[in-house]
């Protein structure tokens, strides 16, 4: 989980777990059924990864989104490309990036490289806590899109329920939290995301933004 023993519930963000020459090897095996690791010294053979779209779950709009995906934390520059192209290729289709990341860019360079139709993707971004708010958050999705080079999100969280600059129990921050709802549920609205969610919520704090 991308925040480890925090976050006691699920999320969606999995941490990259192949490097891209660990990737480049599980291509490899794939197509010459190699045996070994990637640098062949007895590390555990590494399995094709076809089947990493077979588990999905149906949100409550409809759409149906990959069980597995590829996270992109701490990923860089080249190195982020390679991942995120050689994932795709052994079989990820859902990735997972933030604005805060810094690597919305990247992630969409790896995604042209892969060859893989944007259609097949799932692609999950999320809106950073010094962007709460309804109009900065309106505009950081569109900030988002941008970055990734594609006319829509498949989901699009608020990643954090915090928002920077003030203190966590500060009603500017719960005010904050409903601005940026709403500026998900126009984006919804207008296609430009497809699902909306939250990231890191607890249970206080949705009870607070569904009363509002």
């Amino acid at each position: 989980p991308e925040h480890g023993k925090r976050q006691k519930g699920f999320v969606l963000g999995l941490r990259p777990v192949y490097t891209p020459a660990t990737m480049a090897a599980v291509k490899a095996g794939a197509e010459t059924g190699a045996e070994g690791g990637a640098d062949g010294a007895g590390e555990t053979p590494m399995k094709p990864c076809a089947d990493l779209s077979a588990g999905t779950l149906t949100l409550n709009n409809g759409a149906v989104m990959p069980l597995m995906g590829l996270g992109t934390w701490q990923v860089k520059g080249e190195t982020c490309v390679e991942t995120v192209r050689a994932a795709l290729e052994a079989g990820y289709r859902h990735i997972d990036t933030a604005s805060i990341y810094r690597n919305e860019a990247e992630v969409a360079a790896g995604i042209k490289a892969s060859g893989v139709p944007r259609s097949d993707i799932w692609i999950t971004s999320k809106l950073s806590p010094k962007q709460q708010g309804e109009e900065r958050a309106y505009q950081a999705c569109l900030d988002s899109l941008a970055a990734l080079d594609t006319s829509y999100l498949d989901l699009y969280l608020i990643h954090w329920p915090g928002a920077k600059g003030h203190k966590p129990h500060d009603p500017a921050v719960v005010q904050a939290r409903h601005g940026s709802w709403l500026a998900l549920q126009r984006l919804y609205a207008e296609g430009k995301v497809r699902c909306i969610g939250v990231s890191n919520f607890m249970p206080h704090h949705l009870e607070a933004l569904l009363a509002q």
